[in-house]
């Protein structure tokens, strides 16, 4: 429908600068983008876009296209999780974030935990992307940290049941 090519169309605008061109000149994005678009999800949280893989193969290919300095990756300690990345404003740094946002994209990392959504309460871990380190020796989907220091922590995330939940989903 035509929304959710309007909804595609400004997402690409304000998440892939690189492509303003593309759409202010009508031509056709590329067509990676398009799949990319179509295999992840995409919400909204106080006016910053939020995304998350579905598995393990959709967190790879978020790896692969993340933004390395704008990006903060959340993800469940030590248990599987969905990569959930939230994207910074100009200016915006990742001391700065609001802490509702955060909380919002803890409360999305642990319910798309399939252990972490089962449990009472989590640990989540954060850190921009450019921390983030993937080596060929490691499985689909898994990670590690550059530095150990640049990661923030937020122990026990309770679930947020019985709460409304401030996401749109795009």
């Amino acid at each position: 429908s035509t929304d959710i090519i309007n909804i595609k169309e400004t997402l690409i605008y304000f998440s892939f600068p690189f492509l303003k061109k593309t759409i202010e000149t009508k031509k056709a994005p590329p067509a990676f983008l398009f799949q990319f678009l179509q295999m992840v999800f995409y919400y909204e949280s106080n006016d910053h876009v939020v995304y998350a893989g579905r598995d393990k193969y959709e967190n790879e290919i978020l790896l692969k296209n993340c933004f390395d300095d704008v990006d903060v990756w959340f993800h469940c300690d030590q248990i599987s999780s969905a990569h959930v990345y939230l994207r910074l404003k100009s200016g915006e740094s990742i001391e700065t974030i609001d802490e509702s946002i955060l909380m919002d994209c803890c409360q999305l990392v642990k319910h798309c935990s399939i252990e972490g959504n089962k449990m009472r309460k989590v640990d989540v871990v954060y850190t921009l992307a450019s921390n983030l380190r993937k080596t060929r020796a490691m499985d689909v989907g898994q990670v590690s940290f550059r530095d150990e220091k640049l990661v923030h922590r937020f122990k026990k995330i309770r679930d947020g049941r019985g709460t409304q939940p401030r996401f749109v989903f795009m």
